[in-house]
């Protein structure tokens, strides 16, 4: 199933699934939902909930930036670690 949506101010696709894993005898059913990125395709966010979970899993992404530079300083390590 897809939506148009947003995720902060990014435009996005839901899709929404059902998933199962099995490890030996027990075997744990999940739903979830990944919100996609209009543009670039990219995982804005995703939401894993399960029948024997006692949380909601979210991992979501934001301030994305494509096709930039960045400046070599960033990868730099402090004194401290060189």
């Amino acid at each position: 199933m897809r939506k148009n949506q947003k995720v902060g101010d990014r435009p996005a696709e839901l899709i929404s699934y059902k998933f199962s894993v099995k490890y030996g005898v027990i075997k744990k059913k999940f739903t979830a939902q990944v919100w996609l990125d209009s543009e670039s395709t990219f995982p804005l966010k995703r939401v894993i909930n399960g029948s024997l979970l006692k949380e909601i899993h979210v991992t979501e992404n934001y301030d994305l930036r494509f096709n930039t530079s960045i400046d070599a300083k960033v990868f730099e390590l402090p004194k401290k670690l060189k």
